[in-house]
Parts: structure tokens; C-alpha cells; sequence
């Protein structure tokens, strides 16, 4: 019998790809995080969960620790191909002094060779493949760059009978070209892993003209219109890219996409129960989304700005619990020669058996590599972005239970310096503070309570 799919996309280092990695990586827990001065107890273990490290080698982990066909949608916003590097582009104000600093993301170069970027989407497409459910999708989110060569890719790992619908979302705004017609659209190619996969319709309001005109003077009298309006189709226009620096949801993080347009795919290709998973996870879209709709999420990035970033957007909108691990490999990261000082805390309430402890922060110096990037005249308080406390540290997992975060997305001294824990169940004589920097960094401090 012959094949049904002979067509092939072929290119240099293909034969070669293996998408599995060495037994050596594991991943390590980091921390949990739940909501402001929510406790549910050590033995209600996050589901959801945040790892920093390569998308390849943590799929192979999750696999391995039997991820095989639990999710049933993912979604992916990978490289472009653009030849491009990206930027974040964090203004510091400080002593009435404005800084500018600019850290890179990611790059999207490839050493400008198409081939190493195709070993790369095909290698973790794969693996992504073994991870969905019999009802599970995947959505892929590109543009013009190298959606011709991903829907070949994607072709051969889950058949063109398996392709489901190419969306084309549009927007305004940005630059245009002088020598092109603007480029003013991505796509998002849709495929399932079966026949059958999970689809929920989604509808959009009709216009004034079709509500007056009804269905009936076109189509006869046994016809109305449906009460939750029209059948989406595949180009989307009515949800437009993040264009103002203002906007409350802009966090200042290049390529994030509208939370509106992740909570469709998700509603459309999930259910309450379902796994959702994002394995270049950059701001944290795809987790609010699911935060907003109920889904429970497993989202995966290797930049350190990408993982602090969403820490901070899942505790300033008081999200579910979740957990933090990274990959083995990346512990140098959090042995950073950082330094936190604080006043030495202060037993300063007792009141019904409730002991409330004052911590205070005095000063904190950023690793040598990252305050050669700035001016040393900067206030240690414009370089926090947010701050964390474990009132109970026991020595192994940080479990954080306060976090002091800025309240405007402006880095300057403006953040509270102080906090005020309970630890009438203290239990380990510990605490631990933990602070993120402006830099992506982390730096953890552990005090006895006095």
C-alpha cells in the first residue's frame, strides 16, 4: 500500500536528528509559589508548573516522567527565522536619572542558516507530538518568514490528513516597507494528533446589517439566527497586537501576543480537565489564559527575563499554585554572587499566639557582571522587581508565601521595602527572602528568627 504522505521536506543534518536527550538532565525543584498569604498545606503539591531550560531536553524529561499522550492542546510561539535578535527594554529611574537598559532575550539568527533552524523545529516537533493525547492539538504560531517550511515539517510528523485549518490573524499598526505591501498578518497552523480531537466552536457577535436583515428573507422562514452569533472563521481581525507602551497588559517583553487570542485557542481545542502546555513560554500568554479558563498548564522557557516575567505576571494576578523547577546544568544562575542585607529582624506583635516578624530590606548588590551594565548611583531599590519570603524555610524547597511587587510597571524606588510575616507556625527556626532583579537574576537569603 502505498504511503499517503511521499512528499518530504529535505534538508542538511536531517538523517542526523535525534530528538532525545542524555539521561543525565533532571530537573530541580526551584521554589513553589502560591498567591499572597494563601497556605494549602505541604501535601496539595502544585500541578501547574514553570521550568527554565532548553524545550528539548525538558519535553524528553516529561516524557519520561510520564507526560506520554497527557496533553491535550499545546501551543507554541517559536522562532521566526527573522535573523534577528530580541531585546528587553527596561527604563530604570533612580535619584531622578533615567537608565535605559537593553538585555537580550533570545536570538532568532540560526547563524543565518536555514538548515539549523529546520533541525531545531523538527527535532522538538517531534517530541511534542509524543506528548499530546489521541485527542490532543497543536498550534503553531509564524509568519512569513518559515511558515511554508514548518507546514511541510508539520505535514510529515502528523500527516496532511491531520491538518485542521491554517488561521490568519491580522493587525495594524508598526513600521511598513517602502519595497513590499505591509506585513500585517501571522499564521497559526493547526494540526491534530487523531481523528478525534477535541473542538469547541467559537463565535463572534453578528454585524447591526445581518441582525436587522435576519436569515429569513434570504434563506425561508425555517431559518434564524444562532444565539450566539457567527461561526469564527480562520482570519481573525477583531483582536489587534499590543501596540501602546501603556497598555496594562504590555509587560515590555518583544514578540508577547494578546491573552485575548491564546483564551480562543485554548477555549477552542481544551476542555476544564485538559493539560495545556507551552514550550516557549516567553511572557506567559498561554498561562493566563489558561489561569483565566480553569485549564491546568505546564509552560517551558530557557531565558532566565522570560521565567522571571511570568513569576511576576502569576503573582500580581493571583493565580493558582504552581511550581518552578529548571534543568539541571543551569544551577550557576542561582549561585550568583548577589547580596542581600536587611535590618535584623524584630519580633514587633504578639497578639492571640500570632507572632508577626518585621523584615526589612537595607541593601542589595547586584553580580559584578550585571552592575558593570548600569550606573553603581543607582538606588539597590529601582534594580528590585519583585521580592519573596518563605516564613518557614525548611532547607530544601523555597515555599514562598509573601511577595512585595511593584504596584506600576515603573522600576524606580517606588517598591515597599518592608514586610510583616506571620510565624506563629514556624516550625524550621528559619526564614527565607528571595529577591528578582531587573537583570533576570535571583538571590535568596536565609535568616534565623530571632
Amino acid at each position: 500500500m502505498a504511503e499517503s504522505n511521499t512528499v518530504k521536506l529535505v534538508w542538511a543534518g536531517k538523517d542526523t536528528v535525534n530528538p532525545g536527550i542524555s539521561a543525565d538532565y533532571k530537573l530541580i525543584d526551584f521554589e513553589y509559589v502560591y498567591p499572597n498569604f494563601l497556605n494549602l498545606g505541604e501535601e496539595k503539591e502544585p500541578v501547574n508548573t514553570l521550568i527554565q531550560g532548553n524545550n528539548r531536553e525538558v519535553i524528553s524529561l516529561l516524557l519520561n516522567a510520564g507526560y506520554k499522550n497527557k496533553l491535550d492542546l499545546i501551543y507554541i510561539d517559536p522562532p521566526y527565522l527573522s535573523k534577528s535578535k530580541y531585546f528587553s527594554r527596561i527604563e530604570v529611574y533612580s535619584k531622578g536619572k533615567k537608565y535605559v537598559l537593553s538585555q537580550e532575550i533570545f536570538e532568532d539568527t540560526w547563524e543565518q542558516n536555514l538548515d539549523n533552524y529546520l533541525t531545531h523545529i523538527y527535532a522538538v516537533l517531534s517530541l511534542m507530538k509524543e506528548l499530546l493525547s489521541d485527542r490532543g492539538s497543536i498550534f503553531v504560531h509564524l509568519d512569513w518568514h518559515a511558515s511554508h517550511y514548518v507546514k511541510v515539517i508539520l505535514d510529515e510528523i502528523f500527516s496532511p490528513d491531520n491538518f485542521i485549518n491554517e488561521i490568519v490573524w491580522c493587525y495594524g499598526g508598526g513600521s511598513a516597507g517602502r519595497r513590499h505591501f505591509h506585513r500585517k498578518h501571522d499564521t497559526i497552523l493547526w494540526y491534530s494528533k487523531g481523528k478525534d480531537y477535541i473542538f469547541n466552536p467559537q463565535y463572534r457577535p453578528y454585524t447591526e446589517k445581518t441582525r436587522q436583515r435576519g436569515l429569513t428573507r434570504v434563506k425561508g422562514d425555517k431559518y434564524k439566527l444562532n444565539d450566539d452569533g457567527a461561526m469564527m472563521q480562520d482570519w481573525w481581525t477583531d483582536i489587534n497586537k499590543i501596540l501602546s507602551p501603556t497598555a496594562r497588559e504590555n509587560l515590555k517583553f518583544p514578540t508577547q501576543k494578546p491573552v485575548e487570542l491564546l483564551k480562543r485557542l485554548v477555549k477552542t481545542a481544551s476542555l476544564p480537565e485538559s493539560i495545556v502546555g507551552d514550550f516557549y513560554a516567553g511572557s506567559g500568554t498561554t498561562i493566563q489564559a489558561c489561569e483565566e479558563l480553569g485549564r491546568k498548564w505546564i509552560g517551558c522557557d530557557l531565558s532566565p527575563i522570560a521565567l522571571q516575567t511570568c513569576m511576576r505576571r502569576m503573582i500580581e494576578g493571583s493565580f493558582s499554585p504552581f511550581k518552578v523547577q529548571y534543568l539541571s546544568g543551569l544551577e550557576s544562575r542561582y549561585s550568583a554572587d548577589n547580596v542581600i542585607v536587611i535590618k535584623k529582624p524584630e519580633v514587633i506583635k504578639k497578639e492571640d499566639r500570632n507572632y508577626l516578624l518585621k523584615i526589612e530590606l537595607e541593601n542589595y548588590i547586584p553580580d559584578k557582571k550585571n552592575k558593570e551594565k548600569i550606573s553603581f548611583d543607582v538606588s539597590f531599590a529601582s534594580l528590585i522587581n519583585f521580592w519573596e519570603i518563605d516564613p518557614d524555610y525548611n532547607g530544601k524547597l523555597f515555599s514562598s508565601k509573601v511577595q512585595i511587587y511593584r504596584k506600576r510597571a515603573v522600576f524606580d524606588e517606588n517598591i515597599n521595602l518592608s514586610s510583616f510575616i506571620d510565624i506563629s507556625d514556624n516550625k524550621s527556626g528559619k526564614i527565607a527572602i528571595r529577591i528578582h532583579d531587573v537583570f533576570g537574576d535571583s538571590a535568596t537569603l536565609i535568616e534565623r528568627i530571632p
